[in-house]
C-alpha cells in the first residue's frame, strides 16, 4: 500500500524560495507582492496540487473563492492579556473597547474574529485565524514582547496597534493621550496644595504608562516642585509563573497586599496619580485595609473612566478615555489599510492617531490637611 503526503504552504514556500506569509498572500489580492512573485508562487502551488484550506480548484486572474472572499472582509482582534485570569470579559478597559471595534466593523460590513495570547510568554502556535490566513488585517491590542508582536506581524498584511505605540514607525498605532491626562491629573493635585505626590504604574514597561509618568513628571517640573522618588510606587511581579494559577480576585489580592505594604512606610504621600483606574481601586482597597479615609488622608487620581470609577465611595476622580472610540477608530484606520491594498494602491507611510482625554473631577481629592 502507498502512501502520498498532501503538499503544504511549507513545499510550496521552500521551492518558491519565499516566506509562508508570502504563499499566503499570493492567494489574495495583495498590493506588497510584486505581479511576478504572485504568478510564480501560484504556478509552483498549481504544480503541487496545493490548495489554501476552502480555495477552489482552479484558479483565474480574476477570480475569488467564497472562503478568499469572507476573509477579505475579515479582521481579528487580538488582545494582550498580562495573566491567564486577565480576560476580555472582565477587564474594565478593554472589553469597552472591544465593543466599539465591534460597532464599526459592523458598520462597515467586516467581520470581527478574537482572540487572546498572554503579553509576555509565546504561544505554541499561532491563532487559527492567523494560521489559516483568515483575517485580511489585524488589531494588536495592549501591548506585548517584541517578539511576540513579529509573529503576528510576519504572517498579517495589515496591523494596527491599539492601545500601544509602535516607537519604530513601522505599523498605525491608535491610543490615548496619556502624557497630557497625567499632566492634567498631577497639575489639579498640585493645585489643591500637595506636595507630596505619589505616582503608582505597574512593573512592566508598556509605552502606554511610560507616556502617562512623563506627564507625571512635566507637571511637577513646571510647577517647580521637586519629585520624591521615595512616592513612586511600581507594584507586580507580571513575570512570576504563580500569577498563572491564580483567579482574577487572587491576584487582585496579591498585588493589593504590595500596596498595603507601601502605604505602612512612614511619611506616605498625601496624594497619588495612579497609571489606570483598575490601580486606582487597588489603591482604594488598600486604604480601606488601613482605615486611610479618602480624600481625607489621601487624595487619588485614575485614568481611563472605566464604569466602576463613578460607583466607588467616593466616586474617583479619573482621566476619561472614550474607550469606544478607540475601539472605532482602529478599525477605521485598518479598514482603510484593507481597502487601499485591494484598489492597488501605494501604502502610506504609518500614522500614530492620539485620541483626546479629559480630567473628571469626583469627591476621591481634596485639598491637602494642612
Amino acid at each position: 500500500m502507498l502512501f502520498y503526503r498532501m503538499a503544504t504552504i511549507h513545499d510550496v514556500a521552500k521551492l518558491a524560495g519565499v516566506s509562508t506569509a508570502t504563499v499566503s498572500r499570493s492567494f489574495v489580492s495583495s498590493s506588497a507582492l510584486s505581479r511576478a512573485t504572485r504568478e510564480r508562487v501560484l504556478e509552483i502551488a498549481e504544480g503541487l496540487n496545493y490548495r489554501p484550506r476552502g480555495a477552489g480548484s482552479k484558479r483565474t486572474e480574476h477570480t475569488v473563492s467564497p472562503a478568499q472572499s469572507v476573509a477579505a472582509k475579515t479582521i481579528g482582534f487580538e488582545y494582550f492579556s498580562y495573566a491567564l485570569s486577565d480576560t476580555l470579559t472582565t477587564n474594565g478597559f478593554y472589553s469597552v473597547v472591544l465593543a466599539g471595534a465591534q460597532a464599526e466593523a459592523a458598520d462597515l460590513g467586516m467581520h470581527m474574529l478574537i482572540s487572546t495570547t498572554h503579553r509576555h510568554k509565546p504561544s505554541a502556535e499561532l491563532p487559527p485565524m492567523v494560521r489559516d490566513s483568515a483575517v485580511a488585517g489585524m488589531l494588536l491590542v495592549g501591548t506585548a514582547d517584541p517578539e511576540i508582536l513579529e509573529s503576528f506581524v510576519r504572517y498579517v498584511p495589515h496591523i494596527v496597534l491599539l492601545d500601544n505605540r509602535d516607537v519604530n514607525g513601522l505599523h498605525d498605532s491608535v491610543f490615548s493621550d496619556g502624557f497630557s491626562g497625567s499632566y492634567e491629573a498631577t497639575r489639579h493635585l498640585l493645585n489643591l496644595g500637595h506636595r507630596q505626590i505619589g505616582f503608582m504604574t505597574s512593573r512592566a514597561t508598556e509605552v502606554t504608562l511610560r507616556d502617562r509618568f512623563n506627564g507625571f513628571i512635566c507637571a511637577h517640573y513646571h510647577a517647580g516642585v521637586p519629585i520624591n522618588a521615595a512616592n513612586l510606587l511600581a507594584f507586580g511581579k507580571l513575570e512570576d509563573i504563580a500569577n498563572d494559577f491564580l483567579n482574577d480576585n487572587e491576584l487582585r489580592t496579591r498585588l493589593v497586599d504590595e500596596v498595603v505594604e507601601f502605604l505602612r512606610r512612614p511619611h506616605r504621600p498625601t496624594a497619588f496619580v495612579a497609571s489606570n483606574d483598575d490601580q486606582a481601586l487597588m489603591l482604594m482597597r488598600a486604604c480601606g485595609i488601613l482605615n486611610i479615609s479618602i480624600p481625607h488622608d489621601l487624595s487619588i487620581v485614575g485614568f481611563d473612566d472605566i464604569r466602576a470609577a463613578s460607583a466607588t465611595d467616593p466616586p474617583l476622580t479619573t482621566v476619561h478615555v472614550d474607550m469606544m472610540q478607540l475601539g472605532r477608530l482602529a478599525v477605521r484606520r485598518l479598514h482603510g489599510r484593507i481597502i487601499a491594498a485591494q484598489d492597488g494602491k501605494k501604502s502610506d507611510p504609518a500614522v500614530f492617531e492620539q485620541a483626546p482625554v479629559k480630567l473628571i473631577i469626583r469627591q476621591s481629592t481634596a485639598p491637602v490637611r494642612r
